[in-house]
Order: structure tokens, then sequence, then C-alpha cells
């Protein structure tokens, strides 16, 4: 049933946007992470303590299987380390802000760039953070974010319904660490202990060494206390039971239901604040896979005939209607160059309509010339980042009037820039 709803997911249409989206989420996570820390610090540490692994942190009866040598090595790029020694400071430096200006450039670049981005950076992400889970930290909280940093590195654009296997495998990662979250409960911990995890005395205790020896500040936790009762019995079993649920994020994940798996993990997470744990980066990690209208449900089919003249050599013009994927919502679309004088273009200058100053869509017959032209396509388009600019300042009537002619000036100026004729409409 699962591998049946995946494989119907990965047909779905999505729009361009869903990309941007995971791109944005990611690459916004990881510039706040990337300023919130200095790496050179750990130039000043002993190799002794740098190069420890996290199974020496843990208990002796704690199931660690990744944080030992050589596993943890290799996966984290410290095998380096093996034949060279830690970096000094400069070196540190150089490559936090190469991984913080790689983490801008994810944000903002277009999405044929997501890959050539994404495997330098998911490289140095681990490696820096490598140090971190040295000495058992962040290891949880980075999870999410570099899972879903290393499924655009070795994701291929060439990939069939590229878009759909991005957000699929995404949403099977998050699954994963959730689900494996409460597996891990099950394996450490005997059932009765999943009642008696006493939230609320953890709590105060958390509380009162922030307010007597300067600790990070924990607020108390703000219910009456036969709920506090309830909390410390069911709390935990509640959270272990929905984290073995996980796998319904892959079987139902209508956009009502994704915002409720949100709204239940998020609570999780902000929970784990009362005992001094923060997964900010988990809380916010979950905007990859919200969805927003429009984002989800490829644009329906309209049946009619389009016909949509413009210059086929204005650069700017063929972005345009490129971007705005017209044959995804269109059955029958024709596109026509203005500088081909084929008998609709002849017809059309017959008419009086001056092509150089202006597309034309035919819907059906209606003629829509320049600014209504252009807001027909963007009112009726779905396509990604740049489709959105032009909807921005082309979709309201008024606006477009205003914009319209501005972008046509700007097209002409091109034109006796690069010196090349402009479109004769005579």
């Amino acid at each position: 049933m699962i591998y049946a709803r995946i494989h119907e997911k990965l047909q779905q249409h999505l729009s361009p946007l869903v990309a941007h989206q995971i791109k944005a989420v990611v690459g916004l996570i990881l510039l706040f992470k990337l300023n919130s820390r200095d790496f050179t610090n750990f130039a000043l540490w002993p190799d002794s303590v740098l190069l420890g692994y996290p199974i020496d942190i843990y208990p002796p009866d704690y199931v660690l299987t990744t944080g030992v040598f050589p596993f943890f090595d290799l996966v984290s790029f410290h095998f380096v380390h093996w034949f060279l020694p830690v970096p000094s400071a400069t070196v540190f430096f150089y490559l936090q802000s190469t991984a913080i200006i790689l983490s801008l450039l994810l944000v903002l670049a277009p999405i044929a760039f997501t890959r050539v981005l994404a495997v330098p950076l998911f490289i140095l992400i681990t490696y820096l953070w490598g140090f971190v889970y040295r000495g058992g930290q962040d290891i949880d909280a980075m999870f999410l974010i570099t899972g879903a940093l290393l499924i655009m590195a070795a994701l291929p654009l060439s990939t069939k319904n590229y878009l759909a296997t991005l957000r699929t495998s995404v949403l099977i990662w998050f699954f994963l660490y959730y689900f494996f979250s409460g597996v891990n409960k099950v394996v450490d911990l005997n059932y009765l202990d999943w009642f008696k995890f006493e939230l609320t005395e953890i709590n105060k205790v958390f509380v009162t060494r922030s307010a007597a020896e300067g600790f990070v500040y924990v607020p108390g936790i703000p219910t009456p206390e036969y709920l506090n009762r309830l909390l410390d019995f069911f709390g935990a079993l509640i959270s272990y039971i929905v984290h073995l649920l996980a796998p319904l994020m892959l079987i139902s994940r209508s956009p009502n239901k994704m915002f409720l798996y949100w709204l239940f993990y998020s609570l999780f997470h902000f929970m784990t604040l009362y005992v001094g744990i923060l997964f900010t980066a988990n809380f916010f990690a979950w905007l990859m896979l919200v969805p927003f209208p429009g984002m989800i449900a490829g644009p329906r089919q309209t049946q009619g005939e389009l016909k949509i003249v413009y210059d086929g050599e204005c650069p700017f013009c063929s972005d345009f209607i490129k971007v705005a994927n017209l044959r995804g919502r269109f059955e029958s679309l024709s596109l026509h160059n203005a500088r081909v004088r084929d008998e609709l273009v002849t017809q059309l200058i017959a008419d009086g309509y001056k092509l150089n100053s202006g597309m034309v869509v035919i819907m059906d017959g209606e003629i829509l010339y320049g600014d209504e032209a252009a807001r027909f396509i963007v009112i009726n388009g779905s396509g990604g980042f740049r489709y959105h600019l032009y909807k921005l300042i082309l979709q309201n009537r008024h606006l477009a009037r205003m914009s319209y002619p501005v972008l046509v000036f700007l097209r002409k100026l091109y034109f006796r820039i690069v010196k090349k004729p402009e479109l004769d409409d005579a």
C-alpha cells in the first residue's frame, strides 16, 4: 500500500515552486546555523578531544552504531585526517565562509544549479558539523536538513518527474527520521518506562538551574498541577506512538494532513524546550513539505485553441512565454513568431496591430493585445520563481497598464544596444 501511494505521488504534476521551497528552507536554515557558530574555535581544541567519537560520550548501555570508528570518519569526510592534520583557525574560517556563500546561492539560484551547489555544500556541512557531532551536539537537530541536502545533491535534474521525486524523497526522509525515533524508544526503553517520563519534574530542575546557576533560560510549564500529572503519565506515550505512526505521512498526505503532521511534530519539538532542548531547525524544516496553494495540483487543462504572437527573437519575450508553462494548461497551443510573416501575422498587421509594441493572444477567436495579452498569460500560466516575478507586475490590470509600456521600452532599448533591428510591423 505504501509503495503504491509513493508510486502515485511520483507521477504527480507539481509546480517548480516545490523545488524552490525546499531549496529556500534548507539554505536559510543553514545560513542561520552557520552564522550562529564560530568553527574557528575547533582549532583551539586538543586533538585528543577534537578527534574523539560520539560513542565515547554516551553511557555503555546506549546503542550507538554510527558514532564509531571508522564509520563516523567515512560519513563525515573526516577520513582525510587519517593523513592530514586538523585545519587551522584560518582554514576553518574559509570553510565556514564558503558554506555560507553556497547556502545563499542555493536559496537564490535557478533549479538547474541545485545539484551543482548541493554537492559541495553537503560535503562542507557534513565535514564541519562532524566536529560538532564529536562533542555530542546537534545530531538530531541537523538530520532533516542534511538529509534534504543529500537528496538534492544525489538527484539529477534529468530524473523523470524531477519535482515529484524530489518532494517525495524528502518526505520519505522525514518519515525515516520520525519513525525510527519511535523505534528507538521501543528498543531502548521498557514499555512501563513510557509512562514514567516525569516531564514536569525535569522541567522544574532546569528552571531552577537556569535561575540559580545561570544556565540557558528554560520556561516553566504553564499548565495546572493536575494536567501536569497527566502530561507526565501520557505525554511520552502519545509522542512515541505518533512517531511510530509516521508511515501515515506516506499513505495519507493531503494538504490538510500535512499541516496536521506539522502541527503535531512541531508541538513535540516545542515541548522539548521544557527540558532544555531546542529543535528550532526541525520546526522550520517542515516548511519544506507544507504545501501552499497552487504548488501541488497542476492546473487543469483547458479545452479551446490558444494562439500567441510575439517577437521570437526577443529573449525576454521568449523567456516570458517559456516560464509561463502554458502547454500544461491548454490542450491546443500554437506559438507564432511575429518576425515570420505567416497567414496569422500578416492578418494581424493588416488589421492594424503594432506587433513591435505588443504581443497578441487569441483565445477561441477573441483577440487580446499588449498588456491584456500579457495579463492573460500570467493569470493562466504556472511556473517557478521567474514566472511569479512576471505575475507580480502583470496580474493586476492597473499595474499591468503602467508596467507593460515600460517593459516594451526596455525591450526596444535592448535591441538598440545589441544593434539588432526591431520588429517590422509595417
